[in-house]
């Protein structure tokens, strides 16, 4: 209800959801970085489960942004399919670059997810969060000139969003769950809806 208040009042407010379920998901967690890896078959059944859910949450969503992933553009596919609302690309949305991390297990990674170490020819932390920053700014102008945007990308980008600010980061970004995001007067929060 306090949702479709604000978007009344003319308030634009910020989603995102990451995609589910990559084809290296089922033998053991694997780094999918920047590769570009494609949805399972679950992961396209819980793509339309997560747009279903959008549709019949009623969010004011006007435009989608998508990482050019195709795990990303798959999910925003879908979810554009059940909304019918404008479906924008943008390349500061891909996923962290882990250089010669991508394609191994998470278990090798000894501070995963928070991976504050520069992988072997990867990006660094502080690369990866000016490009957020970027993101951020472009989906903003967008929400704030056309009203509420959903965002399809990846954990580790919606970790660096929220650390943007002074905030501990938390770990708990899940895969196809709906997050509002908040910008608070010294961070960003992200709440499950």
């Amino acid at each position: 209800m306090a949702q479709r208040r604000k978007a009344q009042q003319g308030g634009a407010e910020l989603f995102c959801v990451c995609s589910a379920d990559l084809e290296t998901d089922h033998g053991g967690r694997i780094i999918g970085g920047q590769s570009d890896i494609a949805l399972t078959e679950d992961g396209l059944k819980r793509a339309q489960e997560l747009a279903s859910r959008i549709r019949k949450s009623r969010l004011p969503i006007r435009t989608i942004f998508s990482s050019p992933l195709l795990r990303a553009i798959q999910t925003a596919d879908t979810i554009h399919d059940f909304l019918n609302v404008k479906l924008r690309v943008i390349e500061p949305l891909r996923e962290r670059n882990f250089g010669q991390w991508e394609g191994r297990p998470i278990a090798e990674i000894s501070d995963w997810p928070e991976v504050t170490a520069t992988p072997p020819g990867g990006e660094s932390l502080e690369e990866f969060k000016n490009r957020v920053r970027l993101a951020i700014q472009t989906v903003k102008a967008e929400a704030e000139a056309s009203g509420s945007v959903l965002i399809v990308a990846h954990p580790h980008l919606i970790r660096a969003w929220i650390s943007l600010g002074p905030k501990v980061v938390p770990s708990d970004i899940d895969n196809g769950v709906i997050y509002r995001m908040d910008a608070k007067p010294d961070h960003w929060s992200a709440t499950r809806i």
